[in-house]
């Protein structure tokens, strides 16, 4: 992936792009480790989801941080979501979901497709 990005971006002439693809390359593939699913799991539950602090709900007003939103997609498969509200700007809206298997995450819905409703 690296050689790929590093070919790629010659080619880009959207700078903030470049930019964009210049930090993700930067990040690196990171360390993995063997695992079962379960142990997998475990190491998922442990962890706490990160607060989203760069998106701002100017959007929606009445959503407020801490409410039971649902989310459903619009379109087919219309089964919905329920968590916490997190953040919302345009293009997004987090929920906090808690899994019993997986503990607390973080979900992120796109905004277009999705009915977002107080629960």
């Amino acid at each position: 992936m690296e050689n790929e990005t590093k070919d790629l971006l010659p080619r880009l002439s959207q700078p903030r792009l470049v930019s964009w693809f210049e930090r993700i390359a930067a990040l690196g593939h990171g360390t993995s480790k063997e695992m079962t699913s379960e142990e997998a799991f475990d190491v998922a539950k442990q962890a706490e989801p990160i607060e989203p602090k760069y998106i701002e709900n100017k959007t929606k007003p009445e959503w407020h941080v801490g409410q039971r939103l649902q989310v459903t997609p619009d379109d087919m498969g219309r089964i919905p979501v329920e968590g916490i509200f997190v953040a919302a700007d345009d293009y997004e809206i987090v929920l906090r979901l808690t899994d019993e298997k997986a503990g607390n995450i973080n979900v992120h819905f796109p905004r277009a497709g999705f009915d977002v409703i107080p629960v």
